[in-house]
């Protein structure tokens, strides 16, 4: 499980306005649509998942696929 540091950047970045590639994005949405749109069918399962719960797992193992496969 994350720490309380880990946590604060995981509820900054789902609040924030702009996805990690740089995009615009909705609040409340981990990436911007392109960047969903991208990941695999498990991967986007992952990122609905509750903060504490799966969560953070699955928040970083998205930003690895989206690095090493579309930014």
């Amino acid at each position: 499980m994350a720490n309380k540091k880990d946590q604060a950047f995981y509820i900054k970045e789902f609040a924030s306005n702009e996805c990690l590639c740089g995009k615009p994005k909705k609040r409340g949405f981990s990436f911007c649509y392109k960047c969903y749109m991208a990941l695999p069918h498990d991967l986007k399962r992952g990122v609905y998942q509750q903060l504490g719960f799966g969560y953070e797992e699955a928040f970083d193992e998205a930003c690895e696929y989206l690095q090493s496969e579309v930014w």
